[in-house]
């Protein structure tokens, strides 16, 4: 099995219904880190609509992620965001669930 670095790689995007851009991310596996964010995240309740593109390694998806939450300023993102309201860092939501 090949490591997680060299798997193809989602970049996602999730839209409240009114088009607001409210989260990119990425994964190898969306269904479970949907199920995630359904766990973790306040807001999930407003995703109305996903993106899923898929990229051939997980280096490609990280620095396409990274554009595109610095491009397209996401509501909830902290990560590579420059300024605005963030989310709670995915880190310490994995820490509060295993505290």
């Amino acid at each position: 099995m090949p490591d997680i670095e060299s798997q193809p790689t989602a970049v996602y995007r999730l839209y409240a219904r009114d088009g607001r851009l409210l989260y990119v991310g990425m994964t190898n596996n969306p269904d479970v880190r949907f199920d995630y964010h359904a766990l973790t995240k306040r807001w999930w309740h407003l995703v109305e609509k996903r993106n899923i593109e898929w990229h051939s390694d997980r280096a490609s998806a990280r620095q396409y992620e990274a554009a595109a939450i610095k491009a397209e300023s996401p509501v909830h993102n902290a990560m590579h965001a420059a300024a605005g309201p963030h989310d709670t860092p995915l880190r310490e939501a994995r820490q509060k669930l295993s505290g």
